[in-house]
């Protein structure tokens, strides 16, 4: 008797293991979803695991990525990106708003080009990322935060513009355009400039 229930609960057990593993694996995204099947889609978190995606094309990408975030203190984003320099000489430029905590930008700071932009044409509050090599956009309201994925209700799209899509091959273009016009009124990061620009912004 004592054998059967046994049998029964480790039954159970497995059962509910197997459920458990298979709602997990729903929440995580295909990344050749978006290659293969659709030019662009649109996630959402905290049901969407838009940190693992990007992650994903961050291990994918050969060229450049270039970042436009009003808040990069993510750990295992900033891992992934310190990876993809320093294994594959990616090129990782980054703005950021002068408001952004240090913490992960130092540790950026000696291998990425990371700039701060001018408190004095007003908050930089942009949310992408362009992938150069992989020809992907990312942009939406989440910003690279542990808060951004398993808190807050953040939205995040992507959008593929090696595809035959003309929609998506302009808004990686207008979204290239316009890192280079915040490039132009931002300034190289050195450590400690970031509260020298928060005490200008409390001033202004």
């Amino acid at each position: 008797m004592k054998k059967k229930t046994y049998s029964h609960l480790l039954l159970t057990l497995i059962f509910i293991a197997i459920c458990l593993t298979a709602k997990q694996n729903n929440n995580i995204f295909d990344i050749n979803q978006l290659f293969h099947n659709q030019p662009a889609i649109d996630l959402f978190s905290p049901e969407d695991n838009i940190q693992q995606v990007l992650i994903d094309l961050i291990d994918k990408e050969k060229k450049c990525i270039k970042i436009a975030m009003y808040y990069l203190i993510d750990p295992k984003i900033i891992q992934a990106l310190t990876t993809a320099i320093e294994t594959r000489n990616v090129a990782v430029d980054v703005i950021v708003d002068p408001t952004c905590p240090e913490k992960g930008l130092e540790s950026l700071y000696p291998i990425a080009h990371i700039y701060v932009y001018d408190i004095k044409n007003g908050i930089m509050h942009h949310k992408f990322i362009l992938f150069t090599g992989l020809k992907v956009l990312g942009e939406g309201s989440y910003n690279f935060t542990y808060s951004a994925q398993h808190r807050n209700r953040e939205n995040f799209s992507f959008y593929h513009a090696a595809k035959k899509n003309t929609f998506c091959f302009q808004k990686y273009k207008n979204f290239s355009k316009r890192f280079d016009n915040l490039l132009k009124n931002s300034l190289e990061y050195e450590p400690g400039r970031m509260m020298l620009q928060k005490e200008e912004s409390i001033l202004a």
